[in-house]
């Protein structure tokens, strides 16, 4: 799923690369087109995703890819190079993509969390589904990877926290500009 969105997100990006690549337009607007024409392409359905490290390497790979060809290279001492990763993200002050998926991930939940018994997301979100599981090492799954974004950030009481939207919505925005450590 992962690697089809991002084909469809080169396949945006390319479809206006007259437009990023044009004088005219400022750096600012360009991260802007990024946001809001690329990102949103990529991201759709991310909520459901268990991110692991390679697919965490490949959506950020992808990122400064972008950011790269936004800013272009750096002229230092009479020669060209190309950005470090760190240059990129301190160019575009916002999170990476990584930061918001992970976001969007803890908004679905807390919603999941607070909607009532009988609902479809909510009854499927607390489903102990019978028979035993097939040998070998467990896949991971959502609700586990989400709980570890959360024991990350400090939140161990996830059903009162999820109650009070004005608070899930502050972790949820604190969760954007949190340093993850994978």
């Amino acid at each position: 799923e992962i690697k089809t969105r991002i084909s469809q997100g080169n396949k945006a990006y390319f479809a206006n690369f007259d437009i990023s690549k044009s004088k005219l337009i400022s750096k600012n607007v360009q991260f802007k087109l990024y946001t809001a024409i690329i990102r949103p392409i990529i991201c759709y359905g991310a909520e459901t995703w268990v991110l692991k490290v390679a697919d965490k390497l490949i959506l950020l790979t992808f990122e400064r890819k972008i950011f790269r060809r936004v800013l272009g290279p750096i002229k230092e001492n009479g020669t060209w190079r190309l950005r470090r990763n760190n240059e990129l993200y301190l160019k575009n002050n916002k999170e990476n993509i990584v930061s918001f998926i992970k976001s969007k991930r803890l908004q679905w939940f807390g919603h999941t969390l607070r909607m009532p018994k009988g609902r479809l997301p909510n009854d499927i979100l607390n489903l102990k589904p019978r028979g035993t599981r097939p040998r070998g090492r467990p896949k991971g799954r959502w609700e586990d990877d989400v709980i570890e974004d959360l024991r990350e950030m400090g939140i161990f009481d996830l059903k009162t926290t999820a109650q009070d939207r004005k608070k899930w919505r502050k972790l949820v925005e604190k969760a954007k500009t949190f340093h993850w450590k994978s």
